[in-house]
């Protein structure tokens, strides 16, 4: 018995930052992933991999907007780190689009790769970092006896 296929991406549960709305966004940005892997993999014509593109850069600005409304409401210290790496990925989405309705390039496997390693590292360098800033903040004193505990071994 063979197990079956898996998903070119998935987030693991190791990813979630902890605010419903925005784990369910990553969720939906990996799964867009897949697809455009799936596209690729499956030889579609361009006009579905622009379909796909143009839905991954409304999916990542909508999420982003999200994303930057919760760390501006709650003050988080990274916010405009944060803000900076979205709106390079944003760049770099909307130029890559462009060059592929220039045709002067075709939709990659090793640039949906580096979508993936970008996103890989992004959940896991910036988005847990405000996880962990968020959680502090719903329960301060979380902090203190961590650190209490530490210095009293």
């Amino acid at each position: 018995m063979s197990n079956p296929p898996q998903p070119y991406f998935h987030i693991e549960e190791k990813y979630l930052v902890g605010v419903e709305v925005l784990d369910r966004q990553h969720q939906e940005i990996v799964t867009l992933v897949g697809e455009l892997y799936e596209s690729i993999i499956a030889k579609e014509p361009r006009d579905v991999h622009l379909e796909l593109l143009t839905r991954f850069v409304k999916l990542a600005k909508t999420h982003f907007a999200t994303e930057e409304q919760v760390l501006c409401t709650h003050r988080y210290p990274g916010y405009l780190r944060h803000k900076a790496a979205h709106e390079g990925l944003v760049r770099n989405l909307m130029d890559y689009r462009e060059r592929i309705v220039r045709r002067e390039r075709k939709l990659s496997v090793e640039y949906v790769d580096l979508m993936k390693l970008w996103l890989l590292d992004h959940f896991a360098v910036f988005d847990l970092e405000y996880a962990k800033f968020l959680a502090l903040e719903k329960h301060p004193g979380e902090k203190a006896s961590k650190e209490g505990a530490a210095a009293h071994p």
